[in-house]
């Protein structure tokens, strides 16, 4: 084979071979979230000198998407759209690759995360509308803190019922030990004496009013 027939099949060969880029994937993954939306813009460039020598030509559309997710800081990036350009010139060819994006800020991201709101305390038992009842005020004397607390002989001097309602033959809710101290937030006086309503554990209810007469 002469030189000058070498020389051909080199020049052919370089001419029909080529490369590729890396595949990349466009856009966030997952459902698109709702939020403030805003514009994202991207390009990076190549060059082919003299038709033959590629410089920065692959891996246009890689590089410009990841500078879209520099840009976007987190924010769900979504509607990618692509543009390429070229200009000629007189040593070779600059190609371009555009991406045109919109960015949706995940709510609460801002501040980095979002805040819980802080646990209010229970308000205080209710008492009920009890019918031909006759209201008392509250007694100062049957103090707050919990059974587990009570020292010694405080408290109530016996085990008392609590009761759905101001009856002794209404549902009773629980049996409060002696030695428990309760506040009552509410009474009312019937003809079996008079009750207190009061708040144990998780349950609300009356009990007749330690001493009370029925």
């Amino acid at each position: 084979m002469s030189r000058l027939t070498k020389l051909v099949v080199v020049v052919w060969v370089a001419l029909c071979s080529g490369c590729a880029g890396t595949i990349v994937p466009l856009g966030s993954r997952g459902p698109t979230p709702v939020g403030a939306a805003h514009t994202l813009e991207a390009e990076a460039c190549g060059f082919q000198l003299l038709l033959l020598i590629p410089i920065n030509i692959n891996g246009r559309a890689e590089r410009a998407y990841r500078q879209l997710e520099a840009q976007a800081a987190g924010d769900f990036i979504t509607n990618v759209q692509v543009r390429e350009r070229w200009i000629w010139g007189f040593i070779g060819t600059s190609y371009c690759t555009a991406l045109r994006a919109t960015a949706i800020r995940v709510g609460g991201q801002a501040s980095g995360a979002a805040l819980m709101p802080s646990a209010a305390a229970p308000p205080p038992p209710v008492m009920p509308a009890v019918e031909r009842a006759e209201p008392v005020a509250p007694s100062a004397a049957i103090a707050v803190p919990a059974a587990s607390a009570v020292p010694a002989g405080a408290g109530l001097s016996a085990a008392a019922s609590l009761k759905a309602q101001p009856r002794s033959g209404s549902e009773t809710l629980a049996v409060v030990p002696a030695g428990t101290i309760v506040s009552p937030s509410g009474g009312m006086r019937n003809d079996e004496g008079e009750w207190i309503y009061v708040q144990y554990g998780t349950e609300a209810g009356w009990m007749l009013k330690p001493g009370a007469a029925r």
